[in-house]
């Protein structure tokens, strides 16, 4: 693997593992239950988004970073929280968030290339 592509995963995971570990460092109740909903509707998503978009700078040597990263968030939901099906909807929507900023990156370069 490339160094980008390293550095990318690694965020990613720091992100995803880390983040959701400092709320169990908060004291208070009400941010110990307003953090994970944050990191749920809007963190999550906005590394999928972004992910997404590194991948499709290049997309066919980073196609699978996608899928990866998919698989990630899933076993961050099984991980730190109780496997239910509304997580499986997160993790869908959340691949589906990769898959529209894949689709955006590509058509920037192509568009970029003309």
């Amino acid at each position: 693997m490339k160094k980008p592509v390293v550095v990318a995963l690694t965020a990613q995971l720091l992100l995803l593992f880390a983040l959701p570990g400092v709320t169990w460092l908060v004291g208070s109740l009400d941010l110990y239950l307003a953090i994970p909903v944050l990191i749920l509707l809007a963190v999550h998503p906005l590394c999928c988004l972004g992910t997404g978009i590194f991948a499709g700078l290049d997309i066919k040597a980073r196609w699978w970073l996608l899928p990866a990263v998919a698989v990630l968030v899933f076993c961050v939901y099984l991980v730190l929280f109780s496997l239910e099906t509304a997580f499986l909807l997160f993790a869908g929507a959340d691949l589906l968030l990769g898959a529209l900023g894949i689709t955006g990156a590509a058509l920037v370069q192509r568009i970029r290339k003309r």
